[in-house]
């Protein structure tokens, strides 16, 4: 009896003209929930996946809206400019990742402008491939562009040798700061005469003659053939070999005579205002002598 009930059941279901109607439109919904699904992986995936990975970087993601910001906000920063689908940039991905949290602890940032999204901004920064780097320096008018290897290594070591610079000071006083970042413009480049103390912070013998060679700052504070600053080597980094074998201990005066400022010579007189004045007026280069 059991086995007829069952057998007549299906003979009902497949005489049922509405059964293979249902069967198809279960297919049908299936296959649209399946197209819908891949299409929202394929379309929207990438573009979360890369959201969450953004999220959990250390990289600054930059943009019209906050690229000035950042510039103003960072004494140096690298910026990469990148495309999604470049597959060089995907290599850089995770190096560029590694050398963000390595630079974290030291207060540098870097950061990236997808230039899909901001073209007008890579094409103000003459970007014309994929991956550029660029290093802002606050201060400098045009970024430097970074050549060399795209490891997290090769990038730390670069913005850390990059950033070994206190600020540029926003005003100057008779004795003037002379940093890392504005060596160039007052020492190297100017075409004064340049006199340069060398020091530490902790050095006693620098505290010493500290009110003597400000005092023979003020005394020069109208002499636009000269320039008389302080340096703290400890906190800025001498590029140079010329200077960099001539400052061994602290306090190191060095002399840049405007006519030859790639060859420094180390002041060896006494600590007192008359002993640099002294020094001046024998070593003063001929062209300032004259404006006097």
């Amino acid at each position: 009896m059991a086995k007829k009930e069952k057998k007549d059941k299906k003979a009902k279901t497949v005489n049922d003209p509405l059964s293979g109607l249902k069967l198809v439109l279960r297919y049908v919904f299936y296959g649209v929930a399946f197209y819908a699904t891949f299409m929202v992986v394929y379309f929207f995936g990438p573009t979360v996946q890369q959201q969450i990975r953004d999220a959990m970087s250390d990289v600054l993601v930059l943009g019209e809206s906050n690229f000035d910001a950042a510039l103003a906000r960072n004494d140096e920063i690298m910026v990469e400019f990148y495309a999604p689908w470049c597959m060089h940039c995907k290599r850089l991905a995770p190096e560029y990742d590694i050398a963000a949290a390595q630079l974290k602890s030291d207060n540098i940032q870097i950061g990236k402008v997808d230039c899909t999204k901001h073209n007008d901004l890579c094409k103000k920064y003459d970007v014309t491939g994929y991956p550029t780097l660029k290093i802002f320096v606050k201060g400098e008018d045009e970024p430097k562009a970074y050549s060399g290897a795209l490891t997290a290594d090769a990038i730390v070591s670069k913005m850390r040798h990059e950033v070994m610079s206190e600020p540029i000071p926003e005003t100057q006083g008779d004795n003037k700061k002379i940093v890392a970042k504005n060596f160039n413009d007052l020492v190297l480049n100017s075409s004064a005469d340049v006199f340069v103390k060398f020091y530490a912070p902790w050095c006693g013998h620098c505290k010493a003659m500290a009110p003597a060679w400000e005092e023979f700052a003020t005394n020069h504070k109208d002499d636009n053939s000269i320039i008389i600053g302080d340096f703290d080597a400890t906190a800025n980094e001498l590029e140079l070999e010329t200077f960099k074998e001539n400052v061994k201990g602290y306090p190191s005066i060095l002399w840049i005579p405007a006519g030859d400022k790639t060859n420094p010579v180390k002041y060896t007189g006494g600590r007192a205002v008359e002993d640099f004045e002294k020094w001046l007026s024998e070593n003063r280069s001929a062209g300032a002598k004259d404006e006097l």
